[in-house]
């Protein structure tokens, strides 16, 4: 119990020493906010990655969670971390973040899952999500209207080719070569899918939910 509260202090330390980093950057670097809010995007996936070493109950995965979402809503009515929120479009993906996380640690244990089922959804969304975002803004190539604003194929590249790779890199070596590349390409494609289909930032929760429900009838029991 000892442990399992000193991890909890730990992380959620570590995350709050991000988002001061993200306002550390903002402040004396003048990076511009999109940058810092990718920075803080990416380094809370990554921490995160540590929950299901270092945590061993998904009680203690909600607290931190649910902490972090009342101190981001509050954030967000009240002008606080600017290096995260201020930026010129509406976006919901800051409180839907911590949702996402906290399902996929619910369902790794109460399904007895491999890792691949947490940290794969998590990661293609932390990661993909900012490179495409990255060049689709520096490459705006093909870009296309949907029904929650405007995308470019440059961007949707850039998130399939990502995730593609995550994949590759997560999946397990035990299967057969053709079937880890049909599962790596379909993940990717559904991932591209659910990114290109969400807007005001509804794609941090889209992303993981179509990357696991692809795990989850595509690969056999882990």
């Amino acid at each position: 119990m000892k442990s399992e509260m000193l991890s909890i202090l730990l992380l959620g330390s570590s995350f709050l020493a991000l988002f001061y980093s993200g306002e550390f950057l903002l402040k004396f670097f003048h990076l511009p906010n999109e940058l810092t809010r990718k920075w803080v995007h990416v380094g809370t996936g990554i921490l995160t990655m540590l929950f299901p070493i270092y945590l061993h109950s998904h009680w203690s995965v909600l607290a931190l969670c649910a902490s972090f979402a009342v101190l981001l809503f509050l954030s967000i009515k009240y002008g606080w971390f600017p290096a995260i929120h201020k930026i010129e479009r509406k976006s919901h993906g800051s409180l839907l973040y911590p949702l996402a996380v906290y399902s996929c640690f619910l369902l790794l244990e109460k399904l007895n899952l491999a890792y691949v089922f947490y940290a794969l959804p998590l990661l293609t969304m932390a990661i993909s999500d900012p490179i495409a975002a990255m060049v689709g803004t520096r490459f705006p190539f093909g870009r296309f209207k949907t029904f929650r604003g405007f995308k470019s194929l440059s961007g949707c590249l850039a998130f399939f080719l990502s995730s593609f790779i995550l994949a590759l890199l997560f999946l397990p070596n035990s299967l057969e070569l053709s079937r880890f590349l049909t599962v790596a390409l379909i993940v990717g494609f559904t991932a591209t899918l659910a990114e290109a289909m969400s807007g005001l930032g509804i794609d941090n929760l889209s992303i993981p939910v179509a990357v696991w429900l692809s795990l989850y009838f595509l690969l056999p029991v882990l």
